[in-house]
This record gives structure tokens, sequence and C-alpha cells, in this order.
């Protein structure tokens, strides 16, 4: 499966569904709701929304869609199905090709193995029988299972409380995801507006310590920000975190990844993300430092959409001046063939 959130592959559509590069004037329709209709028999490439009483909200290409599911899937999940459209209602289903390689699974292993398929992930005895027996103890349910195979493309234990955490992480809306980073800055607040980084570390840790919904959501979120198993793509197949905006819009979804390096004897720590748009589609980017300077790369689709972000440079270039870091590069590109920068993951030390 491609890392992109990418179309439909097959069939006569609108080419905005495809995930294909806009002419400029065109970019400015990406936000719009198209009329296009997916036909029947597709395969389509998307991102899983939103989730509500087995009802998929799911973008493919910059055309969003209601959906249902013949696998059970999470908020923030990327997918590859074909699109069954004969119904009322449309229907992913898993494609041929994995069904044939799934039947090769004994039945009581095909719901592991076609967690760990739909991701991408290997299939092998090693993985398969550490996941199921795990999957069973804690009690069979299809969300459990998700969250197992996250942690394992973590390399984090197969054990509760981690797989509840998650679990109940992936199924929040934005809304609640709101509420919650909401109750996490006023939990902040209490440090005053002078405070220092160690005092607002104090105030997330004893948040962080509670047993109410800020402190599951704070617990799950750390979870979340684990890098990916040596050889696991995180942009590919991981699920994202919940990063707040300002109060009056939506949280985002976003991948992050970190690395450190060493580069002619001097320590190097990377940070790279990706997210989805409303208007800019997919923005991707990569933080490098060495601890005093620091550079920022953008990506984007479009030329377009280059021009647009590039207007607001100054403004992030102001923002960065909060940050204790020489700011000696900050510039934008248009990634034409978008591939995930999220190639490396390993924990960032200071």
């Amino acid at each position: 499966m491609s890392p992109g959130v990418g179309g439909i592959q097959g069939g006569n559509i609108d080419p905005r569904a495809q995930g294909v590069l806009l002419p400029s004037e065109e970019v400015s329709q990406v936000s719009r709701p198209s009329t296009a209709r997916i036909p029947s028999g597709a395969v389509v490439e998307g991102l899983v929304l939103s989730q509500e009483e087995g009802l998929y909200q799911v973008r493919v290409g910059n055309q969003t869609f209601s959906a249902r599911s013949s696998l059970p899937l999470f908020v923030g999940q990327r997918f590859r199905a074909v699109w069954d459209a004969s119904g009322d209602v449309p229907v992913l289903r898993l494609q041929a090709s994995d069904l044939a390689l799934l039947s090769r699974f004994p039945a009581k292993e095909q719901p592991v193995a076609l967690a760990l398929l739909l991701r991408g992930l290997p299939a092998t005895d090693d993985v398969l029988v550490p996941l199921r027996q795990a999957w069973i103890r804690l009690g069979g349910k299809p969300e459990t299972l998700s969250a197992l195979v996250e942690l394992w493309a973590r390399g984090l234990p197969l054990s509760d409380p981690q797989a509840s955490q998650l679990s109940w992480y992936l199924q929040l809306n934005p809304a609640q995801v709101g509420d919650l980073w909401k109750q996490v800055r006023e939990r902040l607040r209490k440090a005053g507006a002078d405070a220092t980084p160690q005092e607002w570390s104090r105030e997330l840790k004893a948040a962080r310590e509670g047993n109410d919904d800020v402190a599951r959501f704070l617990q799950a979120h750390s979870v979340a920000s684990r890098p990916a198993r040596p050889g696991v793509d995180p942009g590919a197949l991981l699920a994202p975190m919940w990063w707040p905006l300002d109060d009056r819009e939506d949280p985002a979804l976003a991948r992050v990844a970190t690395a450190r390096e060493e580069q002619g004897g001097r320590r190097i720590w990377r940070v790279s993300f990706e997210t989805q748009g409303n208007r800019l589609g997919t923005v991707q980017g990569e933080l490098v430092t060495n601890g005093r300077s620091l550079t920022v790369d953008l990506g984007v689709g479009a030329p377009s959409v280059a021009r647009t972000v590039r207007q607001h440079l100054p403004e992030l270039e102001e923002a960065l001046k909060a940050v204790p870091l020489g700011l000696q590069h900050l510039g934008v590109s248009v990634v034409r063939r978008r591939e995930s920068s999220l190639q490396r993951g390993v924990d960032m030390e200071a």
C-alpha cells in the first residue's frame, strides 16, 4: 500500500478524486465537495476521518465520502479496498488478492492476519502467535486487535493498560479531543503565564498521573507518540496522533517521527511530520537541529499551495522566534511524487 492517501485505480471519474496534482486555478476547489461518484469495483486508497455507529467518513483523494466497511477500521487508518457501490451506502471490501492470501491462514488466525495485512505488516508466525494470544487474553474485541497491532508496530508490550488506552484514544472524535485538550490547557494555566518549561512539565506529569479522562488521554497520547520499530514506516502504517490547534479549530490528525543521528561526531535531531488539511491537502515537513540552530522544510502537493504557504512564512518565522534556537532556514517546496518523510523513528534524547 502506498504511504500516501491515494485515490482510485480504475474507472472514469473526476481526476480530483484520484489524488493527482491540480492546475493552479483548480487548487482552490480542493476543499469543496465534489459530485463525482466512484464506480463500483474501483480500487481505492484513503484515510478514515471519523466513525459513528458503523458508518465511516473517509477521504479518497480530495473528496470525503460516507461508507461502511467489511472489516473494522479506526480513525486515522489508511486503507486500500474495493469500492462496492451496489447498495444505498457504499461498502469498502478487501481486495480479492488479499482475500486469496488471507485464505492461506487457519480460520482462527485470519482476524489477526487481516489486521496485519491491512497495514502492510508481516503476517508471520513470530508476529501472529503473540498477537493472537494477547488478543484472546484481552477479550477478543475488534478495537482491541487494532490497538495491539499498533503496539506491536511500535515495539511496545502487548498488554493492558496500554492496549485499552490506545483503543479508546483511536475511537475519539474531534469534538471529544478538542474538549480534552482544552482541559489540558486549563491545567497548564495553573503554572502561570511566566512558568518555566520544568514547571509546565510538572503540571503535565500531575495531570497524566490522575484517574480521570484527561489522564487517560495524556497516557494514550504518550503511547501514540512512540516511534515505529525498525523496518516499519510510520507514515504509512501507524495511527496518527491528535494535536491541538487553537481553541476555535478542531484538533488535527498528524503523524510524527523523531530521529537522532551522529554526523561528523556531532549529534543531530530530526522531527518529521505529515498531516492532512482541508484547504492545503497533505502537508509534510522536517525540522533538523543540532541543539543550537534550526532548519525547517515544508512540502506540499501543488505549486499554488506552495505560493499560499510562502505568503505566510513570515508569520511562521515570527512564531519560531519563541524557540531558543537560531533559525537558519525556512522553506517550502512542491512534492510532486509524494513519498513519506517519516522514514526513521527513534526516541529523541535532549
